[in-house]
């Protein structure tokens, strides 16, 4: 868990004795599932504290909080137990999240098959779950992507 600012229009009807409580809904619609320079947002938990609030020339209310998210940030030789998405003859794609990992095939001994794969004397299917070390990390346009590596 890490706290982080995340800011928000606040509509007008959402000014009530609630506003915290639809505030933080609306900071879960906006940031969960998304990556920003700390890394990937699983989830916001709560409102540690409002920072400020403006009007800006539209007349929206802006709100910048300190929000307590669990965060996941990709990081080299970080092992990561992910989820097999698919097997294919050049690689195998897997998913931490949302985060897509490639594992390709030219880094790796595994024995491909055609709807599985082996590696070290155990077979694996899609929708299996497999320990990976990350070994390249890409971040672009508030998307994370990785290459990985069997282990």
């Amino acid at each position: 868990m890490i706290n982080i600012v995340l800011s928000s229009i606040l509509k007008p009807e959402y000014l009530n004795k609630e506003y915290k409580k639809l505030l933080l809904n609306v900071y879960k619609q906006e940031y969960e599932t998304k990556s920003n320079d700390c890394g990937y947002i699983v989830k916001v938990n709560e409102i540690k504290d409002i920072i400020s609030s403006m009007l800006n020339n539209n007349n929206d209310i802006i709100v910048e909080s300190l929000c307590n998210c669990d965060i996941f940030k990709p990081e080299i030789d970080m092992k990561v137990e992910c989820k097999i998405d698919m097997i294919h003859v050049n690689g195998i794609f897997v998913s931490k999240y949302k985060i897509k990992i490639l594992i390709p095939e030219s880094s790796n001994n595994y024995s491909y098959k055609q709807s599985y794969f082996i590696y070290n004397g155990k077979s694996y299917n899609v929708n299996d779950t497999i320990t990976i070390r990350i070994v390249n990390i890409r971040y672009d346009k508030y998307t994370y992507s990785c290459i990985g590596k069997l282990i």
